[in-house]
């Protein structure tokens, strides 16, 4: 959820729960990520950390509720989509 929805959400009334808020920025921070997973070989661990998650798994789960694919899975696809 991008900031400005949750600004428009909370403008018209709608509560979000602060569990459900803080997913929400979990996930707008980690979707920049998946360019380094895309286009560089660095472990999924490194770019977790990069993240600021404290956990591979973690980093995980978060990726896989925004992007509805694993971290590999997402790399995988990407590297062959690119391999001429």
């Amino acid at each position: 959820m991008t900031r400005r929805r949750r600004q428009r959400g909370s403008a018209v009334g709608v509560v979000l729960t602060p569990t459900k808020l803080a997913t929400d920025l979990r996930l707008d921070d980690v979707a920049p990520f998946a360019s380094l997973l895309a286009a560089t070989n660095l472990p999924i661990v490194t770019i977790a950390d990069r993240c600021g998650d404290t956990s591979q798994s973690c980093f995980t789960r978060c990726f896989t509720t925004a992007h509805e694919v694993s971290p590999r899975d997402f790399r995988d696809r990407s590297q062959r989509a690119f391999v001429p």
